[in-house]
Order: structure tokens, then C-alpha cells, then sequence
């Protein structure tokens, strides 16, 4: 109060109602695991309202106005032990409206990038009130589904392969074992507890191929197949096939999971068990045409039993393959072949199959049994010796004109059998074996005879080609005639880098002749190689060559007649002698002739020709001058009594 003024101050008081407490819960369901929710990144905010002013609720049960201080993180929660339960009680909260709203709520499937499917039961109660006589509840349930698929595609397939055909699979009783884990696959695709076989005619089939195959919708897991009865019978006999395992797989394994549809394929390769027959030589062990050969059945002893019967004629191109039931066979030899004694011997055998339908092919014992077997290739080598008596050949090679024996000549011989040689004619043109004999050792037939080389400076004319039949006991003579090939001439000089070079010359005709030129050293008459020398022929034309290794130059069928020789080159170290720079020489017909051009070492002036001569020379010259002395006094002597 101040002098003279006064005032009233008046203050209204209301009760607050008294704050219960409200209490927060959260709780997980479904498919997530404690590992799952630990991983989580949840966090909750409580709206508080009292109708005029909002605000939040922070973990410690304040209100506070910043939304970002009000997170209450699952961590802040109590769990209840040994459950999915976690919730805080919040004491004295205000009296008002509280509402909670989560964030982040998705949890990710362990070890993906996948999230569970979340969803809330009906029961949850994100709204509550605090009143001054009651107190208030939250909560909120999250039921998490794993809702990955949980089966995928797996496919069984069988697919044949060989000699077998289409229908004989159709008709045969394989079939497959699928497990996964302690459980069986059965035909409709269910996994069950008792072990069941899926047929091959459960799979599916497209007609005209050899495959089999089905898939399945299956739960994830490891599968595995294993094939039941792979015996397959030939058509409409008791003969199986024998299965190849090498080239076959009839067990398979695949994992299905959600990202992976999993494969079991088999394949079988089958192939017939044949009994392959060949006709050999018995001396050469090659094949032979023309035997004729019969393959029935029959006792231990060769007697025909039963219809079965094959006939055919052996061929060196291929060998007969037959495909048997067991039992016992004769192989007879009707006709012989060509240039071999017929074969009165059988080959008697069993075929029988093992349990694993192995054919088994014994020979039934015989002393004189003509021909082996052998098990790895299962082939038959039925045997023939040769005939005793050869017959024989011979062809003669000679010049077309003179009748002259032409040595050199490589002449080819082809005839039964296989028979396939080159032979070479000797010094009287015949064709020789071996051990230089001839005529030549060999089985009556027919052989074709082909000039295939000549030498040098001929040409093949009459008789290149012939066919010869070599009779039994007897001999057959062909006669093939080669002819010279003339050299051309020229009127121009020309030059000839390559060396006309050979070891052996030919008998000439009347017109031509060889001439062999070698360069020597003059002193030690050594062969020199890389001289080149200058040729002039008969009708002027100037040819070059260079000495071979030998040093030497062969002209082989030349014209006869006069030739200049003139050696223009010599190799290093070497120079040409002087005055025998150039010679001539003559060429005559049927005939060789022979030059030697000799050249000297060169020294090391070129004044003094070295002969190899190591005799002292001052003496030598000494003697010289006495000489010379004692003749002029005797000259000047005689003069003066002549006066």
C-alpha cells in the first residue's frame, strides 16, 4: 500500500489431477529370431495431448517439445526373459491423450537383403488415455513371415545313346531312385518316408527322340538319383546289350534352393554285343578278299543244329560283325581265296552272358583250330595259310629304239592280297627283290605294273602301265620301253646357275653322250666344289655351272661332238693354272667322257705359282749361270778356229 493508493491482487487456484501411470509394450511375432530383432534399428515416439498443447514423451517420462529428444529405442525397453516381450512403465505420466507410432519397423531375413513380410494383429493399441483415476496402455505387436518361396524346379532326365533304338527303350523296366536327405522322391513329386522307384515310363517322352524327362516343384534341398535294371534287350531277342559304363552316368546329384533349379540327368550308352570275324593270312596276318565263309550254329563238334546260318565273302575294307545269342557257332570255309589253300579246319565257339551280360566267347578246344580270338576287341582272326607254289614276274626296262638295258629305273608292283612293292632294275634292266633276284617270287593273280621313275634325261613311252597275270607254277614277263628326252639347242648364250650333278650315267643312244667335268688342285689333285665353269656345246650355245661337293659338273644324254670348257671362277685361296685356262674336248656317242680341269693354290703374290716342289733353288740357279758361262766360251772358241 502507498500513501493514499491501494490495490487488490486476486489469484484463482485449481487441483491438477493427480498423474497415474502408463505403461509401453512391444512385442515380436512369427518367423524372427532374437538374432533378427537384436539387428533392428526400431525406435518409438509418444505424442502427449491435452486437448490445447502437444507434446512428446521422452524415456524418462518428461514432456518435452523436441520430437527428436523424445526417440525411445527398443533398447530402452525391458525384455522379459526367454520371451519376444519388451516394455517400460512410465510413473506420475501427465493426465492427457498418448499415442505411439513406430519407426523402421523392417527386420531383414538373417544373412540377406530380404525383409520379412511385416504385419499387426487387430489387438494392438496405439491410442491411450491417463485420467486422474485411471491409468493408461500401449502396444504395439510385430508378427514378421519369412515369405521367400520354400521349393523350386528340379528335373530328372535319361537319355540313351548307341546302337539302341527307340522302341527297344519304350519296352525296357529302368527306373530311378531320388532321395533328399532321409526322404524319398515319389512319382507325383512329394518327398515321403518309405523308399519308392519312379519308372522310366513316368517321365515324359516326345516321339522320336531318345530322351526322357519330367521336373518337379520340390522343397530346397540336396537330391540325389541313382538308376534301377540298366539290362536292355535287343528286339525280339534274349540278347542284351551291353552297357558301356565308361560312356554312361547313372548316378547324379543337384542342390535346390531358392535361387537354384536343380538338373539329375543320366545317360546310358549301350552298344550289341557282336562277334566280329576276320580272314587273315596266316604268314602275314593281313586281311584277305575273296574267301568265302559260312557262320552257322551247332554241337561241340562243327554238325550244323538249328536254322541259323550267315553266308558272305571275306574283303580287306572291313571285317563281319554278328550279333548272337548264347550257344554254340561253326566257322567253315567253302571257297578258298585267290593264291591260298583252302581251309578244311573249324573254327568251333561258345557265346555265353554273365550276370552283368558281358558276353563270354570261348573256343572249344582243338588241335588244329585255325585262328585266334581276341577278348578285348572280340574279334575272330580265321586263318589261312598260303599256297606252297608262288608264281613268278619279271619286267624289263629298255630304251624304246636300241633295245638297250636301262638301269635305274624304279618300276611299282600292286597285286592280291595287298600287295604293294617298288623294285629297281639292275644293270640288265630287270626288276630285282630284295636279295637282287630275279625274276620275282610271287602269288599267281593278276598285278598291275607302273613305271613310276626314270632316270635322268629319259621319259617313260610304252608300258608305263600294264595289268600281268602271274599264273600258278608259272611266270609272266612284261616289258616296259623309255626314250631319251633330247636336250633343245640355241643359237643365244645363256646362263645356268643350277648344277646338273648325278652318281651314275645311262647307256647312251647313237646321237648322245656324257661328258663329266671335275676341277682339281693341280698339285694334290683334290676335288675343288664352288668352281664355275663355262660350257660351250657343240652348236654354240653357252651354258654356266658350278662344281658340286665332288667338284664335279655330269651332263647326261648331251649331243655329241667337240665342247669348250673354260673354267671362269674359282673359290677363294685358288686361281686358274696358267695356259690351261680353257680345253676342248669331244663328246662321242654311247659313250662318257671325261675332262679334268686343274687350278692352283694361290700364293701370296701373284708372281710365283707354288708347285709343292721343295727343292733349294740357289744351288739350282748356281749351276744354271756355270752353264750358261761354259757355253758362250765354247761358242766364242769355236768362232775363232773358224776363221
Amino acid at each position: 500500500t502507498t500513501a493514499g493508493v491501494s490495490a487488490r491482487f486476486t489469484n484463482t487456484y485449481t487441483q491438477q489431477p493427480t498423474p497415474h501411470n502408463l505403461t509401453f509394450t512391444k512385442m515380436f511375432g512369427g518367423d524372427v529370431v532374437q538374432d533378427d530383432i537384436d539387428r533392428n534399428e526400431l525406435y518409438f515416439i509418444i505424442t502427449w495431448t491435452d486437448g490445447t498443447t502437444t507434446k512428446y514423451l521422452d524415456k524418462n517420462g518428461n514432456l518435452v517439445d523436441d520430437m527428436d529428444d523424445a526417440k525411445i529405442l527398443l533398447g530402452d525397453l525391458a525384455q522379459t526373459p526367454d520371451t519376444y516381450i519388451y516394455s517400460k512403465t512410465f510413473e506420475n505420466a501427465p493426465v492427457g491423450k498418448y499415442t505411439v507410432t513406430e519407426y523402421n519397423p523392417n527386420i531383414y531375413i538373417n544373412g540377406t537383403q530380404t525383409p520379412f513380410v511385416l504385419t499387426h494383429p487387430t489387438t494392438d493399441k496405439t491410442n491411450a488415455e491417463v485420467t486422474d483415476t485411471t491409468g493408461g496402455a500401449l502396444l504395439i505387436t510385430n508378427v514378421y513371415t519369412d515369405d521367400r518361396p520354400t521349393t523350386n524346379k528340379l528335373t530328372l532326365s535319361k537319355t540313351f545313346g548307341g546302337e539302341v533304338t527307340e522302341e527297344e527303350i519304350t519296352n525296357d523296366s529302368i527306373s530311378f531312385v531320388v532321395k533328399c536327405g532321409d526322404k524319398y522322391l515319389n512319382a507325383a513329386g512329394q518327398l515321403v518316408d518309405d523308399k519308392v522307384e519312379i519308372k522310366l515310363s513316368d517321365l515324359a517322352h516326345t516321339d522320336g527322340t531318345v530322351k526322357w524327362e519330367k521336373t518337379y516343384e520340390v522343397p530346397f534341398g540336396d537330391y540325389t538319383v541313382t538308376e534301377i535294371n540298366k539290362t536292355m534287350y535287343i528286339k525280339g531277342t534274349t540278347i542284351p546289350f551291353t552297357f558301356v559304363e565308361e560312356q554312361s552316368t547313372t548316378t547324379a546329384s543337384a542342390t535346390v534352393s531358392a535361387t537354384t533349379a536343380g538338373q539329375l540327368e543320366l545317360t546310358n550308352y549301350y552298344t550289341k554285343p557282336v562277334v566280329s570275324i576276320s580272314k587273315i593270312d596266316a604268314t602275314g596276318k593281313q586281311e584277305i578278299d575273296g574267301a568265302q565263309l559260312e557262320l552257322y550254329s551247332s554241337d561241340d563238334k562243327g554238325n550244323k543244329v538249328g536254322d541259323f546260318s550267315k553266308t558272305w565273302t571275306s574283303s580287306s575294307k572291313h571285317v563281319e560283325s554278328f550279333v548272337l545269342p548264347a550257344g554254340t557257332y561253326t566257322i567253315k570255309e567253302t571257297v578258298a581265296p585267290e593264291g591260298y589253300e583252302k581251309q578244311t579246319n573249324f573254327f568251333i565257339f561258345k557265346v555265353e552272358y554273365d550276370k552283368d551280360d558281358n558276353l563270354i566267347l570261348t573256343q572249344i578246344s582243338d588241335d588244329h583250330l585255325p585262328g585266334t580270338y581276341d577278348v578285348k576287341t572280340g574279334l575272330i582272326s580265321f586263318e589261312n595259310d598260303p599256297i606252297k607254289v608262288t608264281g613268278k614276274l619279271s619286267v624289263h626296262v629298255v630304251e624304246e629304239d636300241t633295245d638297250r638295258d636301262v638301269l635305274g629305273a624304279k618300276v611299282r608292283v600292286t597285286g592280291p592280297d595287298g600287295f604293294d612293292e617298288i623294285f629297281t632294275t639292275n644293270e640288265k634292266g630287270e626288276i630285282v627283290d630284295k636279295d637282287g633276284k630275279t625274276p620275282i617270287d610271287v602269288a599267281p593273280g593278276t598285278y598291275k605294273v607302273t613305271v613310276v621313275e626314270v632316270p635322268t634325261g629319259y621319259k617313260v613311252t610304252t608300258g608305263e602301265i600294264a595289268e600281268i597275270v602271274v599264273p600258278k607254277d608259272g611266270e609272266a614277263r612284261h616289258e616296259a620301253k623309255i626314250i631319251p628326252e633330247k636336250e633343245e639347242t640355241t643359237t643365244e648364250t645363256t646362263t645356268e646357275t643350277t648344277t646338273e650333278t648325278t652318281t651314275e650315267t645311262t647307256t647312251e643312244t647313237d646321237e648322245l653322250g656324257n661328258l663329266i667335268i671335275t676341277v682339281t688342285e693341280e698339285v694334290t689333285g683334290r676335288e675343288v666344289p664352288g668352281a664355275t665353269v663355262e660350257v660351250v656345246y657343240p652348236d654354240g650355245t653357252t651354258k654356266t655351272f658350278t662344281t658340286d661337293e665332288k667338284g664335279k659338273i655330269t651332263l647326261i644324254n648331251t649331243a655329241v661332238g667337240k665342247y669348250s670348257i673354260t673354267v671362269k671362277k674359282v673359290p677363294d685361296g685358288y686361281k686358274v693354272t696358267t695356259g690351261k685356262e680353257t680345253a676342248i674336248c669331244t663328246v662321242t656317242a654311247g659313250a662318257t667322257t671325261e675332262h679334268k680341269a686343274e687350278i692352283v693354290t694361290r700364293t701370296t703374290t701373284d708372281e710365283v705359282v707354288f708347285t709343292g716342289d721343295r727343292t733349294p733353288m740357289t744351288p739350282l740357279m748356281i749351276a744354271m749361270l756355270i752353264s750358261a758361262a761354259g757355253m758362250a766360251f765354247f761358242i766364242g772358241r769355236k768362232r775363232k778356229l773358224n776363221k
